[in-house]
């Protein structure tokens, strides 16, 4: 899957930034009504200073920087009612908001694709999320964030600290009103690794038993006995939104995230990817069971 999902398809996949599930709304709602008061492109886009390609791209959620007034322009235009006005409007307002946030501070640092998973999973409702050799970064410790980032970026200290702390600020989601749903497949092999040595994976692994008693928080270990399903390349995580937004599957390797797609066809995939994984994956009880040997076996160090 992993190397389908990196082949340019006519989808999100041949480097384009993922549209933000809100800009895409916003978009779709000012084309209905649009269609609705049978009005082309050709027919508004100048009243709006925009040229055709560019007023398409807002109707497709790409364009990001849209003023208060053009919506109010487009509205009247449109004859919009008063009820379609309110919810644009709002829809607008949540899509200003999203603009600039918290990741906006480390852009010099964090590239264009990281950002966009972030944005990703900062609006997401649900995830389902797969890292074949390490632990997903919502699950980690500080200790373990700043040891595997040493090990696998390569970029120096200040580097490493930088995407500790971001990836720290993910973790806030599991615990926002509401909270991000988070279903997270763990193979085996990921809680033997050795990142950071025996202190940092005992802690890390009591972390991972404090967060399975969150009721948002669902970890599946998958035992060697079943982990040749896991032989998949690289992780992804698929990320679920509401109000009957698409949801996105953003490919994650060693030099971070790829870009995004939301096509229904690699929606599909991903989905019997995640469900052959359950299926391999241990029960509630069994995964942590297992963690806590993991625990026990760093303590001991009994491999």
């Amino acid at each position: 899957m992993a190397a389908d999902l990196r082949r340019s398809s006519g989808g999100r996949l041949s480097g384009m930034a993922l549209s933000s599930p809100r800009h895409v709304k916003l978009g779709q709602e000012l084309r209905r009504l649009r269609v609705a008061a049978k009005l082309s492109m050709v027919d508004v886009h100048s009243e709006v200073d925009m040229s055709v390609a560019t007023f398409s791209r807002l109707e497709l959620g790409k364009k990001k920087d849209i003023d208060e007034q053009t919506v109010w322009v487009l509205l009247r235009r449109y004859g919009a009612s008063d009820d379609d006005t309110r919810a644009v409007l709002a829809l607008w307002e949540t899509c200003r908001q999203e603009v600039e946030q918290w990741w906006d501070a480390y852009g010099d640092t964090v590239s264009s694709a990281y950002a966009e998973f972030i944005r990703a999973e900062h609006t997401a409702i649900e995830c389902q999320t797969f890292t074949p050799l390490g632990l997903p970064g919502l699950t980690q410790t500080e200790r373990y964030a700043r040891a595997l980032t040493a090990q696998t970026d390569g970029g120096g200290e200040e580097r490493t600290a930088i995407f500790t702390e971001v990836r720290l600020l993910r973790q806030k989601r599991l615990y926002a009103d509401p909270p991000l749903r988070m279903t997270a497949f763990i193979t085996e092999a990921a809680l033997r690794i050795d990142v950071g040595g025996e202190r940092v994976m005992r802690e890390q692994l009591q972390h991972l038993l404090i967060l399975a008693e969150l009721p948002n928080v669902h970890l599946v270990v998958i035992p060697f006995g079943s982990a040749a399903v896991a032989i998949l390349g690289s992780g992804f995580t698929k990320f679920d939104y509401p109000d009957e937004e698409p949801s996105v599957i953003i490919n994650a390797g060693a030099a971070g995230p790829f870009p995004a797609t939301d096509e229904p066809s690699y929606i599909q995939r991903g989905q019997r990817l995640i469900d052959r994984l359950m299926g391999a994956g241990l029960a509630p009880g069994e995964s942590v069971a297992m963690i806590r040997q993991y625990v026990t076996k760093w303590s001991d160090r009994e491999f």
